[in-house]
């Protein structure tokens, strides 16, 4: 019990801290944070929307959000509106597009390779991108996690489908994430998708646990 007390204390001002850095730090991971912040807020009002004091953990989470991004908010709103640029001005490069974010995604989560790189001793001048067979294959199984996903919902099974849904909402906001992300000097680069092998990683973890 006490675990769980600090649990629900703490690890949603983790969250925010540790989701402000890497979106801070990085133009790769905005759409991420964003994505898996909203799911871990709903989730948390969704199942435990029986005691106000539950919240808590949310309002404090909002605060400490809200200090960390005041400074760039304000500038975007009384400056020069740098976030705005960052966000939805590519400039001449453009956006990849979805088709190829798709065949980014797919390429490094559907390959018996997924958590295997060859490290930073060589330059990665260019993103994996997936053949037919695997782009079908990330389709099929979205579809079926998404599929289950809403079966658990629907008999209120929450437990079982926290990890599912936190993976399922990696992937899609991975692959919105690459559709936008703009072509580099050296084209797609790969360094610009280094979070796949985490998200990688967290779906492999939960194949592992489900056998």
């Amino acid at each position: 019990r006490m675990a769980q007390e600090l649990h629900d204390n703490v690890g949603h001002e983790l969250a925010v801290i540790a989701g402000s850095l890497v979106a801070q730090t990085h133009l790769s991971y905005p759409i991420l944070v964003a994505a898996l912040a909203v799911t871990m807020m709903v989730g948390q009002l969704a199942t435990k929307r029986e005691s106000t004091s539950n919240r808590r953990p949310l309002l404090l989470s909002a605060a400490i959000g809200a200090v960390l991004w005041s400074q760039t908010l304000f500038e975007q709103v009384f400056r020069s509106g740098n976030l705005g640029d960052v966000l939805f001005g590519s400039g001449d490069a453009g956006r990849t597009g979805l088709r190829d974010g798709w065949r980014i995604v797919a390429g490094v989560l559907v390959t018996p390779f997924t958590l295997l790189r060859p490290g930073f001793r060589r330059f990665d001048d260019g993103a994996m991108l997936a053949s037919s067979v695997q782009s079908i294959a990330l389709a099929v199984a979205l579809i079926a996690a998404i599929v289950w996903v809403a079966r658990s919902i629907i008999t209120g099974n929450w437990r079982r489908i926290t990890g599912p849904l936190v993976a399922i909402t990696g992937v899609v906001a991975g692959i919105v994430n690459a559709a936008m992300l703009p072509p580099t000097s050296f084209g797609l680069a790969i360094m610009n998708y280094r979070w796949l092998w985490p998200t990688g990683a967290f779906v492999a973890m939960l194949a592992l646990i489900g056998a």
